[in-house]
């Protein structure tokens, strides 16, 4: 039966009994620092990035309907992560549920707090009603890849990756230059699709419009500038 403000017990994976001295909930919008500090005690992912810089994806995460992060908290501070999402295919009428980030801090290790926040992913899957439950593990994880296996998990699907395509930039610094030369270079395609679609009187396609604006055009007509009074030095000191 539901009440007034839901239902009557909790469900899915607020349901789920967590170990002794343990506590688990959704993880919130002030909680980034946090699990990125998680993050890290995976050693074989990338390193973490700045709570600023990962700003934007943390609120895109706990704004979607299709995502649960969980936390577990023990002795006051938290201790284990879940991140799950769910996921349409192609090919199946139902969802797919999807575990990429499942960690339990060193210090808090062997207390079942890894066990509970599956449970809490395998509640949350069947409250969805998804087809599937995926959890990716890295190879060393081999507690990890146990106790999915006392759950019922079983190897399914072959994947390969390859490490070495990295992301071209890693470093905040390296973002920033990107950003940079981006509005330092002129926007000659999308100004081109402009005038072109203003010409013949056709709708500017939204990717377009979405990248103009002002700046574009000032932007540009600097870059223009620059380079017509620098040709016009260099043309001043060169005898043809």
């Amino acid at each position: 039966m539901a009440g007034p403000d839901g239902p009557a017990r909790p469900v899915g994976g607020l349901a789920v009994r967590p170990p002794a001295g343990v506590e688990l909930q959704p993880a919130g919008r002030d909680d980034l620092v946090t699990v990125l500090r998680l993050l890290g005690e995976r050693e074989s992912l990338a390193p973490p990035l700045s709570s600023q810089a990962a700003r934007d994806r943390w609120e895109r995460i706990i704004g979607s309907v299709d995502a649960s992060p969980f936390l577990a908290i023990a002795e006051g501070e938290a201790a284990g992560l879940l991140l799950l999402v769910f996921r349409r295919r192609l090919n199946f009428a139902t969802w797919e549920g999807w575990v990429p980030e499942l960690v339990v801090a060193r210090t808090f290790r062997g207390r079942g707090i890894g066990r509970a926040l599956l449970r809490v992913a395998i509640e949350e899957w069947r409250l969805r009603g998804a087809h599937r439950l995926s959890v990716e593990t890295e190879p060393m994880e081999d507690g990890c890849a146990a106790m999915l296996t006392g759950l019922g998990f079983e190897e399914g699907l072959l994947r390969f990756r390859h490490d070495r395509i990295a992301a071209a930039v890693s470093k905040e610094w390296q973002a920033w230059l990107i950003n940079t030369l981006y509005w330092i270079i002129p926007k000659t395609a999308e100004l081109g699709e402009a005038v072109v679609a203003y010409v013949s009187g056709n709708q500017v396609p939204d990717r377009v419009a979405a990248a103009l604006s002002p700046m574009p055009f000032l932007t540009t007509a600097a870059f223009g500038i620059v380079c017509l009074a620098l040709a016009s030095w260099l043309f001043q000191r060169k005898e043809f």
